[in-house]
């Protein structure tokens, strides 16, 4: 890597989901490069800490590396600085990191972290150590405090458990947007389509967090159509025509023609309807999906 041109203001952490807490990081971070009249960046990683420290199973995140990447851009910041996460960057002390890369590197004169934020071989640096080592090269440091709704604080370790317990509600008002899936269509069984209700499979990046298996009202963002389009999201493992198969991820899209196939759609979701279930024929699937789109229709009328 190069090093940066110009001095900078710089917010460092993973920020899965980039949800309020990360905004608030992010709006501190960009209220000093506006005041320094200097460049406001984002520091992160490429992947999860505790997937390289650990066995090497990957490690499910909010959102991938590249829609985390640009929601940090989306949200106001002039460059975003993704650092490779390996072994080898795992060794090194808190003092390389802080003089060699922020300060040196990348030129950072002011620092923004959490309150929790730990750094550094074994996480054995902690932001009192930063400001200190910030400091001796002439950089402030800046610790924001944790942000709470309602009594409870804001960190991606709450909004994952809410999608995993189907809690959309939640995941939105953590994220401050709805919880998004992303991914190329592909061609599938087709089985959707020979009962009235064709479906569009959605491929997520292995690393995506999947959320509760279950039916769910959402909208669907169509490549080049302007209003995203009402939607029955099936993510599951269809019990009724393949018991042994994996989690899958189905939208059915109201009162919308055309193919889809290897155009890349986002799901928003608005709310969990139902768990997956079991049914004895086809038929009685069929009829338990025309509930379904009656039963996200009348959820996104009011959504």
């Amino acid at each position: 890597m190069t090093a940066m041109a110009e001095p900078c203001a710089a917010m460092i952490g993973f920020f899965d989901g980039v949800h309020l807490g990360h905004q608030a990081l992010l709006a501190a971070t960009r209220a000093a490069a506006d005041s320094a009249g200097c460049a406001a960046v984002a520091v992160t990683f490429d992947r999860p800490g505790r997937e390289v420290l650990g066995d090497g199973t990957l490690v499910p995140t909010i959102d991938t590396l590249d829609e985390r990447v640009e929601r940090l851009r989306s949200l106001g910041l002039d460059h975003v600085e993704v650092l490779t996460f390996d072994r080898e960057f795992a060794s090194r002390s808190g003092e390389w990191f802080v003089r060699e890369e922020l300060l040196g590197r990348l030129g950072a004169r002011h620092l923004v972290v959490g309150y929790d934020f730990r750094f550094g071989h074994r996480r054995a640096w902690d932001a009192a150590a930063l400001q200190a080592l910030a400091a001796e090269g002439g950089a402030s440091v800046e610790v924001v405090a944790p942000l709470r709704l309602d009594g409870e604080r804001v960190s991606s370790g709450a909004v994952r458990a809410a999608l995993l317990a189907g809690d959309v509600e939640q995941a939105t008002r953590l994220l401050g947007r709805a919880p998004q899936l992303c991914g190329p269509v592909a061609r599938g069984r087709r089985l959707g389509r020979q009962i009235g209700f064709p479906t569009a499979n959605v491929t997520l990046d292995p690393r995506k967090l999947v959320p509760r298996v279950g039916i769910y009202a959402a909208w669907t963002h169509v490549p080049g159509q302007a209003e995203p389009v009402a939607t029955a999201l099936s993510i599951g493992r269809r019990p009724t025509v393949d018991a042994a198969g994996a989690v899958t991820v189905e939208a059915f899209l109201l009162d919308w023609r055309g193919d889809l196939y290897e155009q890349t759609i986002s799901v928003d979701l608005v709310a969990f309807l139902r768990e997956e279930q079991r049914f004895p024929d086809l038929t009685s699937l069929q009829a338990q999906i025309a509930r379904d789109v009656a039963d996200v229709r009348s959820q996104l009328n009011h959504a």
